[in-house]
């Protein structure tokens, strides 16, 4: 492959992997900002239409400070797993960006991202349960549900992902590892 050819190519890895960092930088604020929007300026409609809380029925209305505060604290865990792995994205494009491509650097963020992946599948059955703990909280005890767990297939294909990303990522590390070893007998 020509110089400039390389060049070009190099270049546009940087190019993009710089657009991609910011996009991953404006996630890691908008989502926590997001979900306490959500939770607090659109309780009645998170009770009536979140698929976690659908099963549970419940009447729409307006949450308390306090059970919104839980209800956001609930989805944030719930979103905890998914913003390490944009943390994760955002160090691996910022590298791109900066030319460490194939670098162990590289290939441990890509390890990392792929763990947040599979820790993601916990997200949903963790997060539906605190959540429905949240807005049931102040509801009297009237032999109505206590609360939800909500499971899908959709964990378990993220999960999945997460597991292939991660043996992507070890190939990546010994690839970097055997172009360091060659680059000694050069």
């Amino acid at each position: 492959m020509s110089h400039s050819l390389r060049q070009k190519r190099q270049a546009r890895i940087a190019r993009v992997s710089r657009r991609l960092a910011g996009l991953m930088t404006a996630l890691l604020v908008l989502t926590p900002a997001g979900l306490a929007l959500y939770a607090f300026a659109f309780s009645d409609a998170m009770l009536t239409g979140h698929p976690w809380l659908a099963a549970l029925r419940l009447p729409a209305r307006s949450l308390s400070a306090l059970d919104s505060a839980l209800a956001t604290a609930a989805l944030l865990v719930a979103a905890l797993p998914g913003l390490w792995g944009l943390w994760e994205l955002r160090a691996l494009f910022r590298g791109f960006a900066a030319g460490l491509v194939f670098s162990p650097t590289s290939a441990r963020r890509l390890r990392r991202f792929a763990a947040s992946l599979m820790v993601s599948g916990l997200g949903e059955p963790v997060g539906s349960v605190l959540l429905s703990m949240a807005v049931l909280r102040s509801v009297p005890d009237g032999g109505g549900p206590r609360g939800s767990l909500s499971l899908s297939t959709g964990d378990l294909s993220v999960v999945l992902l997460g597991m292939v990303l991660l043996v992507i990522a070890w190939v990546m590390g010994e690839a970097a590892a055997l172009a360091d070893e060659n680059a000694g007998f050069v």
